[in-house]
């Protein structure tokens, strides 16, 4: 049995929406447009968005689902991926359950310890209340018997908002990954250079499925690992972003901006956090040189990725200049491609509060698409005043 839970932004409508990628069930925070037909949520969070949050918009195995201002998302996935389990507990289960926390905006929270009562605003109380259900979920599996017999794996898939997400660098793509379940050793602390292609290789082990042969997968099974068998894993892991690349081995770190805009070579050392890096960008040194050339080699041996084309083409830096109307857009679009990105909008911020950047690029971009254009800017910075 499967089941998806909290966060869905794949394709796919009504009736066959999720299902149609193989999960018998779900519960998944819906968008305006994921709602039934002639259904309107009145659950909205900062820029007019379907709450997911507090009186969160959902809807189960097809049907939506009614809630209250009261109601708290975040506990309702839980408690979905906790009963999911206890229901199907004699079968083999898979559950991927795409927890919203901590992603922005990151409002009040209940308080753990003081039912009916909340905790402030903040990215860390989004944090300790994201640790909080996890562990009721592994005390949830635990009761039914499960904690034993079950694998359990807490990854992130992007850096933090404001704090790396969307750049072409490691912050951006570097990510926590806990793993416990049969054979894992307890307490290992593992230095393995790894990425998330290597997950479907390592569900295929655990489960004993054979991955199909007639298609290439870029990653490795993590079990060697996990059980103590293997220190070391793979020799390099790679990520890109429109045609922005990251490449990383145990030592050294390449970073390729987008649009041509440079790049930089590190030497990390022994580091993995970011601490102790060296840029030798402009190094001579033979083992800098040698650390370049083998780069190069491994980025010639794979596709070379494309600037991002979106569905509907964004004006021309010519065309964006002449058209904006607004001063303010116009300083804070760096690039002249008629948006924002995430990455202009917090370096060009006067706020120094994460959390207040983090909800007020939420609040302007409507559409979720995380870019704002001239009329999302233009239409919260009219209604501000």
């Amino acid at each position: 049995m499967t089941a998806q839970a909290g966060k869905w932004q794949l394709s796919g409508k009504l009736p066959t929406l999720v299902r149609d990628t193989g999960f018998d069930e779900y519960l998944m925070w819906a968008y305006d447009h994921n709602l039934p037909e002639g259904v309107k949520h009145p659950g909205k969070e900062n820029g007019g968005k379907a709450s997911r949050f507090w009186h969160p918009s959902l809807i189960r195995n097809g049907e939506y689902v009614p809630t209250t201002p009261e109601d708290y998302g975040p506990i309702m996935f839980n408690d979905f991926v906790i009963d999911f389990a206890k229901r199907n507990k004699t079968k083999p289960l898979f559950v991927y359950y795409t927890s919203v926390l901590t992603h922005g905006p990151h409002l009040e929270t209940p308080d753990a310890n003081n039912p009916g009562k909340r905790w402030p605003a903040g990215f860390k109380s989004n944090l300790e209340y994201l640790d909080h259900l996890m562990g009721k979920l592994l005390d949830g599996l635990k009761a039914e018997g499960l904690d034993e017999n079950t694998y359990v794996i807490f990854i992130g898939d992007n850096g933090t908002g404001s704090d790396g997400k969307g750049t072409l660098t490691e912050l951006g793509a570097r990510v926590p990954c806990i793993i416990r379940g049969p054979g894992v050793k307890r307490g290992l602390v593992s230095r393995a250079v790894a990425d998330l292609t290597d997950i479907m290789p390592t569900l295929a082990e655990i489960s004993g499925a054979e991955l199909p042969k007639d298609i290439p997968f870029d990653g490795h099974s993590l079990v060697p690992v996990l059980r103590g068998e293997k220190k070391s894993h793979r020799d390099w892991i790679y990520s890109h972003l429109d045609d922005g690349r990251v490449l990383r081995d145990s030592r050294w770190l390449l970073e390729i901006d987008k649009a041509g805009k440079g790049e930089r070579f590190f030497d990390c050392g022994d580091s993995r956090n970011g601490s102790g890096y060296k840029d030798v960008t402009s190094s001579t040194a033979p083992d800098v040189v040698a650390a370049r050339k083998h780069f190069a080699e491994i980025l010639a041996t794979m596709p070379e990725p494309k600037p991002n084309s979106d569905a509907e083409p964004r004006p021309s830096a010519k065309n964006s200049r002449a058209k904006s109307t607004s001063p303010r857009f116009a300083t804070r679009d760096e690039n002249h491609d008629g948006s924002i990105d995430h990455a202009e909008f917090v370096a060009t911020a006067t706020a120094k509060n994460k959390d207040s950047i983090e909800t007020h690029f939420a609040k302007m971009d409507a559409d979720n698409d995380g870019r704002i254009t001239e009329d999302e800017f233009n239409q919260l910075s009219a209604a501000a005043k």
